[in-house]
């Protein structure tokens, strides 16, 4: 059995490896957390501080390995852009690999780096490859 797990949230290297400063966000007052993060909550709070955490949102250990390759994108007008790739069981065991799709916008425009807008979990037999296609359309790139 190949458990191909990924965690769904970060892990700090130290309590103060976080973004939470005060007992105001937690565990909050009066029975309510006071959120000051906006946007940059999770994994997007370590891209955008430039903090290397202990496990990132979405590491995995798998007893595989899988090699991505031939990636093209292509954008048709304003409103859908397209990515497709390869993705290869280069390992010896069957195993599942999660493929995702993060899209990071200008700075000017005030969003956190790096936002996960689209991911497969695909389970592939060792050796064996296949076409991924991601489509995003205009809700998934607008800022």
């Amino acid at each position: 059995v190949n458990p191909s797990g990924r965690l769904p949230l970060s892990f700090p290297k130290t309590a103060t490896d976080t973004w939470l400063t005060s007992l105001k966000q937690y565990p909050g007052e009066w029975g309510k957390a006071h959120y000051t993060e906006d946007l940059e909550m999770g994994y997007r709070w370590y891209n955008a501080k430039r903090v290397e955490p202990l496990f990132l949102f979405g590491y995995g250990l798998s007893y595989t390995s899988f090699d991505y390759s031939a990636l093209d994108i292509v954008v048709s007008g304003h409103n859908e852009v397209t990515a497709t790739c390869t993705l290869k069981n280069t390992g010896a065991r069957d195993g599942a690999e999660v493929a995702e799709v993060f899209i990071d916008y200008p700075s000017v425009a005030g969003e956190p780096p790096k936002q996960l807008k689209a991911y497969k979990k695909l389970f592939l037999k060792a050796g064996e490859s296949t076409t991924l296609t991601f489509k995003l359309g205009e809700n998934d790139l607008l800022y």
